[in-house]
């Protein structure tokens, strides 16, 4: 397959956001890395290259975290145990390559003496009702302890072709969550979910960005995080103020819906600052 740069470029760019393995619903197919690639109209050894720059600046804004003697105060306290296993399931803002949840691991596993399995299950896209559908394969199979939910931000997404609604009602949002929280509760242990708050975005960037073909707004976005805010469990953020109260620019990527690492460092500080309030309640 010939690529010319503009397409390859645009692959490098979707390259964070992309988890084949997650998006393929056949738990059987294995596509390793060289397949990968292939789809990614990269080289083995340019994916390989890349997978390794993601990996190292988590594991960079880890440290930098650490050099904070709150955050080292707050994994002091944080409620997880030795030998628990967490499942993050949402969108592409957790499942990024070097994202917030790379960081959080890299962060437990160095700042902390416990032996914590973190599992990402996120998909680029993700809204409440995939995420319903594949709660089964992707989060219960796993027989976690901990369970953290990202996603909402795409419920609240209006296509261009089709702009009179969004991909999922608030109802059928508000139904989904009832039907996620007691599948979870009944199945999983009994320590809280942990609910990630829909994420706002920069309008002005995703609302022009030709891969989205469709548009956000945050006052929407806000209907469903007000919607999250009364599910119980753990908030993460419910007001999505972590940002500032008007998202701050710097914050994102240049897609405008995605981290900038300033945004994942802020993230994660928002994430053990919440959990070590939560074990002091």
């Amino acid at each position: 397959m010939i690529m010319n740069k503009k397409d390859k470029s645009i692959s490098k760019f979707l390259l964070p956001y992309i988890t084949l393995n997650y998006n393929v619903l056949l738990p059987a197919l294995d596509i390793n890395e060289q397949i990968q690639a292939c789809i990614m109209s990269l080289t083995t050894e340019e994916l390989a290259e890349s997978l390794k720059k993601y990996e190292n600046k988590s594991k960079q804004i880890a440290l930098e975290l650490l050099k904070d003697q709150d955050i080292i105060d707050y994994l002091e306290e944080l409620p997880f145990k030795d030998d628990d296993k967490i499942v993050v399931y949402g969108d592409s803002s957790s499942a990024e390559k070097g994202g917030w949840v790379d960081v959080l691991k890299y962060i437990i596993e160095i700042g902390t003496e416990k032996d914590i399995e973190l599992i990402n299950s996120s998909v680029s896209g993700l809204t409440s009702t995939s995420l319903l559908q594949s709660l089964g394969n992707r989060v219960l199979s796993h027989n976690p302890n901990w369970v953290i939910l990202n996603f909402g931000t795409w419920d609240a997404f209006r296509v261009n072709y089709a702009a009179d609604r969004p991909l999922v009602s608030l109802t059928e949002f508000w139904e989904n969550l009832q039907s996620i929280r007691t599948a979870i509760e009944s199945l999983v242990s009994p320590n809280p979910i942990i609910w990630m708050s829909p994420s706002s975005v920069n309008e002005e960037a995703t609302n022009i960005n030709p891969l989205f073909n469709g548009s956000f707004s945050n006052s929407e976005i806000r209907a469903y995080q007000e919607v999250m805010r009364d599910k119980g469990g753990i908030i993460i953020d419910p007001y999505f103020q972590r940002f500032g109260n008007t998202p701050e620019n710097w914050y994102y990527a240049a897609d405008g819906i995605h981290y900038s690492e300033s945004g994942n460092l802020e993230t994660v500080k928002t994430i053990l600052k919440t959990l070590a309030t939560v074990k002091n309640e």
